[in-house]
């Protein structure tokens, strides 16, 4: 099943989106939100649990963003997938 069901027998998701704006590549629950790196759409979103925002950030900035991992110092490193070259895959440090 792809998206909200609308049955009782489903659980709808919190957030949902068109493929071309995500493709989850990465996800990892950090500072009580859910975290989703995508190769698809460049982005990273920040999804309230209660599923009453999904933030989009990094939008279009690094390419394609491959994954997301809490840090030890309370940050977030996420890892970009772009382009085939030196210096273009990185690992960059977010704040939450």
């Amino acid at each position: 099943m792809e998206g909200t069901g609308g049955e009782p027998e489903f659980t709808d998701p919190i957030a949902t989106w068109k493929p071309a704006d995500a493709s989850p590549s990465g996800i990892t629950y950090f500072d009580g939100r859910i975290w989703v790196a995508c190769l698809r759409g460049e982005r990273l979103y920040r999804i309230n649990t209660d599923g009453s925002s999904a933030e989009q950030l990094l939008t279009g900035e690094y390419g394609r963003l491959r994954q997301v991992t809490p840090a030890p110092d309370g940050s977030l490193w996420v890892l970009t997938n772009g382009h085939a070259g030196p210096d273009y895959d990185l690992i960059l440090r977010v704040t939450p």
